[in-house]
């Protein structure tokens, strides 16, 4: 009786909280997070890396918690400015003193002359990026210069495609090809050993680790 009376409603109240508790502690660390992020002072950055967002064109709305409100509506406002400040949190957490970072991002059209200032540029949403003629070139010259282009967010044929078709009017005469974990990139600051396919949280916790069909 003791068991049934005690014991068994123990239990029950255990497994109820521990999903509520797991629910919480993430729910503080996206607050501290946030906390964190917002604030980060304003007005001109300066740091030996900046992290900065391509602005660009797209027939489509952003994507998550803010994208595409208030912000010109375009895919490359997906997730802005939550998910940038919160990669600025996490990467000096991680680097420590070993990096000089710049407390804010930015975010910079194609045809700024600014993004020359800046080595990488992250670009989200490629998928649904149309590029002018003018802006190819402009970009065509940033990597001419040493600029590196970071892609981020794309699945399934129609984005893929629409990417090659748009750096095709950047690099004509390249082809895209995948770099095998061997190459130097993969081992200049850390030694990279598996690329994980990592989906939305949605997919994910259905077992899926792509969207889109691929």
């Amino acid at each position: 009786m003791f068991f049934k009376r005690y014991f068994l409603p123990s239990v029950l109240l255990a497994l109820v909280l521990i999903p509520i508790m797991g629910q919480r502690s993430f729910e503080d660390f996206r607050q501290r997070r946030r906390s964190e992020s917002s604030q980060q002072t304003s007005g001109a950055s300066f740091g030996e890396y900046t992290f900065v967002r391509t602005i660009y064109e797209s027939p489509s709305r952003g994507y998550g918690r803010r994208g595409g409100y208030g912000y010109g509506g375009g895919t490359w406002t997906t997730d802005y400015p939550e998910a940038d400040n919160n990669f600025i949190v996490g990467l000096r957490e991680w680097a420590g003193t070993n990096l000089k970072i710049a407390p804010r991002p930015e975010a910079i059209e194609i045809m700024d002359e600014r993004i020359y200032d800046y080595p990488i540029l992250y670009v989200v949403e490629p998928g649904f990026m149309e590029l002018t003629d003018e802006q190819a070139l402009r970009l065509r010259e940033y990597i001419a210069r040493g600029g590196f282009i970071f892609l981020d967010d794309f699945w399934g044929e129609y984005e893929w495609e629409n990417v090659q078709e748009q750096f095709h009017k950047i690099l004509p005469e390249y082809e895209i090809k995948d770099l095998p974990l061997s190459h130097p990139i993969f081992h200049s600051y850390l030694d990279v050993e598996e690329v994980v396919q990592v989906p939305n949280v949605y997919n994910a916790m259905r077992g899926e680790t792509s969207e889109k069909g691929g």
